[in-house]
């Protein structure tokens, strides 16, 4: 983020296993939030942690925050259908772990491993 916005900020919450478990990522989510009025994003690194996020910024009166992320399942890309969350990539349950294990086996064998290529790093 610093290099394509020296300006932003970027803060990243701890969510345990029984916040998990209790559905309190939105509770979460939406205090962070209300603490940092100036934030205009939410990311999620799994479409299911943002389940329930957008009644709950919407109960709490937050506006103009996009909310997006990676692995979207049913609820985000519905959500993003209705316009009310903004960007999710897709998910590849097939690619990815053979990814991991071809890099996993290139590393035993000594062999270099092109990281854009096993799709483990952004390009820039």
């Amino acid at each position: 983020v610093k290099s394509l916005c020296p300006d932003c900020t970027t803060k990243m919450l701890n969510v345990t296993l029984p916040d998990v478990a209790a559905g309190k990522i939105p509770s979460i989510v939406t205090s962070a939030l209300r603490s940092n009025p100036d934030a205009d994003y939410v990311v999620f690194d799994y479409g299911p942690f943002a389940g329930g996020i957008t009644s709950a910024l919407s109960g709490a009166g937050v506006k103009d925050v996009k909310v997006l992320g990676q692995a979207a399942d049913s609820a985000a890309i519905a959500d993003l259908k209705n316009g009310k969350q903004t960007a999710w990539t897709g998910f590849d349950p097939g690619y990815q772990p053979y990814a991991m294990f071809d890099a996993m086996f290139r590393d035993l064998e000594g062999q270099p491993i092109d990281q854009e290529e096993a799709a483990l790093q952004n390009p820039r």
